[in-house]
């Protein structure tokens, strides 16, 4: 944040939470459920995204390189 990579829209501390949550919750069902039930690919693949737009990515600026 203090180089200007993110500008979060909700608080680090929310983000933290739901980031410890779902990462079990996939522990969990990896360890309860089969792995092509879960679609674990595809489970990281959103979990990706949402913090993505949580944290508001910005992406690097090539033009400066």
């Amino acid at each position: 944040m203090e180089n200007g990579e993110f500008d979060p829209v909700v608080s680090v501390d929310d983000i933290s939470r739901f980031m410890i949550s779902f990462l079990d919750g996939i522990a969990i069902s990896a360890i309860t459920l089969t792995h092509g039930f879960m679609q674990t690919g595809k489970q990281m693949d959103l979990f990706d995204n949402s913090m993505r737009s949580m944290l508001k990515v910005k992406e690097p600026d090539l033009s400066q390189r």
